[in-house]
Order: structure tokens, then sequence, then C-alpha cells
């Protein structure tokens, strides 16, 4: 075997492409945007009671979300009951249904509270949601 005693040293820096640098850089930009998941997340994490009979809607309705604290949030934002009311009197004209999701544990008079302010405002399409056993 021979091997080279005198190995010579490069002077200066070399040059680096850059362009197929940047083509790798994009092709993984474009794997990680196409390959993620987009999921909306709720305001609140909910443990929703069981339910063997529930079924699932058609359309999506406007959601009141009870927190177990007792606070209000509607369509994800946080809401007052006047501001509630003022919303679900739009609701009504417009004929949508409204989906009440109450954590596990939740003082029912606050569903029914919910409930029946729901009803004065004309809103006939009510529901609760559940997860399946």
């Amino acid at each position: 075997m021979r091997f080279k005693r005198h190995l010579k040293l490069e002077r200066g820096l070399r040059l680096i492409e850059v362009a197929p640098l940047i083509d790798v850089v994009f092709l993984l930009l474009i794997f990680f945007m196409l390959s993620s998941n987009f999921t909306a997340l709720s305001a609140t994490q909910l443990a929703l009671p069981n339910m063997v009979t529930g079924y699932a809607l058609g359309s999506r309705p406007t959601e009141i979300i009870i927190g177990s604290d007792g606070s209000v949030y509607l369509d994800g934002y946080r809401s007052g009951l006047e501001e509630l009311k003022a919303y679900l009197t739009e609701i009504s004209r417009r004929k949508s249904g409204v989906l009440i999701k109450a954590q596990q544990g939740v003082v029912f008079s606050k569903v029914i509270k919910i409930w029946d302010i729901c009803r004065d405002n004309g809103i006939s399409r009510i529901s609760i949601a559940t997860d399946r056993e």
C-alpha cells in the first residue's frame, strides 16, 4: 500500500453552492406544510358526559360552551349573559341551531338557564353535546 506523504492544503474558502440548498429547504417547507394537521382548537378542553343514544348533527350549529367554573363561551369567545342574549336573537333570525357543550359535573341549573335563554329568543333547535360510550 502506498500512502501520500504530502497533502496539499487548499487555500482560501471554497465556494458553497446556495441554490441547491435553497431548493431543498423549500421542498422540506412544502412537505411539512402539506403533511401538517390544521385543526381548530377549542377555547376550553371539555370532558363531555357519555350517552348511548346520541346522534351526529348534520350542519354546524352555534356552540355555547359552559366551563366547569360556570363561565360561558360563545363560539370560542368568553361572553356574559347579556352578550349571549343579543347574539341569540341574531341566530333566531337566521333559523340556525344551537349546540350546548357543558363540562361534565357542571351544575345542571346553569345548563337549563342557557336553554331557557335560547327558547326565550325563539330558537327551537337546541342540542346538548355528549360523547359516545
